[in-house]
């Protein structure tokens, strides 16, 4: 901040300019807690805020609440509280100026000792916050999985697996007859889902690290089937299933199509409208980089009927619920907040960004990766990869995938992707997708380099 030329600045520009020095002196203020440095800051942030009702209409609305927060800094809280009230009363509800406003009345009620009102304040300004987010994240996830316009989405806090039992009892009931694909871990948990609530399913086995194909699907067409569930890409393995082809059965044979896209959101291509697919659902914590915590899924009308119609055995999964409150912003039950707001942080960032870029960049570093991956004694275990992960075994059994994991994590830093069971001392994973760059696959293979010259890293 230091180094900029304020001077060469546009008004707008200067204001950006204050408001983050601003918010840099008061973060100082708050976290050092010394008392002489305290003072310097407090100097800092009124010099600026000087700046900036100087730079601002008097009449304007942005030049009050400047003028109450300097009030409130000089100790004169009643002349503040009188401006901040009336900013806050001439704001729409359920915008996010109205949290805002109400967000500045319980900073000030904090300072003046007032619990009540700085509680009453906080609360409105959070649910505020979180409903336009709700809104918001539903209409930004519709867009990026090309829903049709007349979708819904709901938000769960749980893990990937929450919607995974959700949706199979939600949409599902003991009269219907379902395929799995079952080529891995998360497509056998489909089966075990359905095995408790006793619904009819059929597992379509596949060897590890095979694709669908058509000859897998035929056996099952014009066999009174009523639902396909997929995990799109099943991670366990690191195979992408051709959703085209899969959607082109389901159409044929008049089946319900559930896909998983946990990790192949944003990473691989996803269209609700292209496949006819009536829910898809995704996590917080793959390529949305944001803690794990909340699934969300996409639901077609044809999905959002059988909901209604439904009488699932749960209470805390019940979609009907979910729906009636996504409509108002809300969820039925106490969600991750913290990871909603998240959630709408990073989905506009993708739309700032634009999605085809954000995609673009996750499918660079996956291609980096695999055109280096081919010096080291590996060998990829998938015939149809997603560009989310990069599965691999190491040429020398005598080489431990599950060791290797370790080894990078101890003692480099470096975190690739487990597996468990049968494949953990076989099978490790390589992600492409969430905060990461080209330089990240640099330290990866760097720290190879140096496994092979211990002798760890054996051909």
């Amino acid at each position: 901040l230091r180094a900029i030329d304020f001077g060469a600045l546009t008004a707008d520009q200067k204001l950006s300019y204050c408001w983050t020095r601003i918010r840099y002196y008061e973060n100082l203020t708050r976290y050092t807690g010394d008392e002489a440095l305290g003072a310097d800051y407090a100097a800092q942030i009124r010099a600026l805020r000087d700046t900036v009702m100087s730079l601002l209409p008097e009449d304007s609305e942005m030049y009050l609440k400047e003028k109450a927060f300097q009030l409130q800094a000089d100790g004169r809280l009643e002349e503040a509280e009188g401006i901040l009230t009336e900013i806050y009363r001439g704001q729409t509800p359920d915008t996010h100026s109205y949290a805002m406003a109400a967000m500045s009345l319980a900073k000030l009620y904090r300072e003046a000792g007032d619990r009540e009102r700085e509680n009453r304040f906080l609360k409105l300004a959070a649910l505020t916050d979180t409903r336009l987010a709700v809104k918001e994240n539903e209409a930004l996830l519709k867009e990026f999985m090309d829903a049709p316009e007349d979708a819904r989405a709901v938000f769960l806090t749980g893990s990937g697996t929450a919607s995974m039992d959700a949706v199979t009892q939600n949409v599902f009931t003991k009269d219907d007859r379902l395929l799995v694909v079952a080529g891995g871990s998360f497509g056998h948990r489909f089966c075990e889902i359905c095995e408790v609530y006793g619904i009819p399913h059929t597992a379509i086995e596949l060897r590890q690290g095979h694709a669908l194909t058509p000859a897998d699907l035929a056996p099952y067409a014009g066999q009174g089937y009523t639902g396909f569930l997929v995990n799109m890409h099943e991670t366990s393995t690191g195979v992408l299933y051709d959703m085209d082809m899969i959607s082109a059965f389901c159409r044929e044979n008049g089946l319900v199509l559930v896909v998983d896209a946990i990790s192949a959101f944003l990473a691989d291509d996803v269209s609700m409208k292209r496949w006819g697919a009536d829910v898809v659902f995704t996590g917080s914590q793959k390529a949305l980089a944001v803690p794990p915590g909340i699934s969300m899924m996409v639901l077609s009308s044809r999905a959002v009927e059988r909901i209604y119609a439904n009488r699932p055995a749960c209470y805390y999964l019940d979609l009907k619920a979910a729906l009636k409150n996504g409509e108002r912003g809300q969820t039925p039950f106490t969600p991750a907040v913290g990871i909603l707001i998240q959630i709408n942080a990073r989905l506009n960032q993708i739309k700032r960004d634009g999605f085809a870029n954000v995609q673009a960049q996750i499918r660079a570093i996956a291609k980096d990766f695999r055109s280096r991956i081919g010096k080291y004694p590996f060998h990829i275990v998938s015939d149809s990869l997603s560009y989310a992960v990069t599965p691999l075994s190491p040429n020398n059994p005598e080489v431990s995938a599950h060791q290797l994991f370790l080894t990078l994590k101890d003692e480099y830093g470096i975190i690739i992707c487990p597996n468990g069971g049968e494949l953990a001392d076989k099978v490790f994973r390589v992600g492409h997708i969430g905060h990461l760059t080209v330089e990240d696959n640099d330290a990866l293979f760097r720290a190879f380099d140096d496994l092979m010259a211990r002798g760890i890293l054996k051909a």
